[in-house]
């Protein structure tokens, strides 16, 4: 039988195990800035994430869409999409514009 401390005695293994892998991610819990129906608005911390700034924005398990943010007046840009269809592409592009200011300030606080 399976108990609590050995599930938490493994992750702690492969956590500290893969500190000492540098090809391997650490999967580090990353909040949801912002939520409309389906679809929810993330940004990565460092050392996974880089600059430009840019937010991930999910929908279901398997679409995202990765899209830049605009700086001194640019418009937002879309970089990369996956498994999204282009009316949800839209509509993510769109939540972005909306939250420009937010997703920026957030972006500045995580990556300085």
């Amino acid at each position: 039988m399976l108990r609590i401390s050995d599930i938490d005695r493994a992750k702690s293994r492969r956590i500290i195990r893969s500190l000492y892998k540098p090809n391997a991610w650490l999967t580090i819990p990353v909040p949801t800035l912002v939520r409309d129906g389906e679809f929810r608005i993330r940004i990565y911390g460092p050392p996974r994430e880089h600059p430009p700034a840019h937010v991930h924005v999910l929908k279901g398990r398997e679409a995202s869409v990765i899209i830049r943010l605009g700086v001194n007046g640019e418009a937002p840009v879309v970089r990369e999409v996956y498994d999204m269809k282009p009316r949800d592409v839209v509509h993510a592009y769109r939540l972005v514009q909306q939250h420009a200011a937010l997703l920026m300030a957030a972006w500045e606080h995580m990556h300085g």
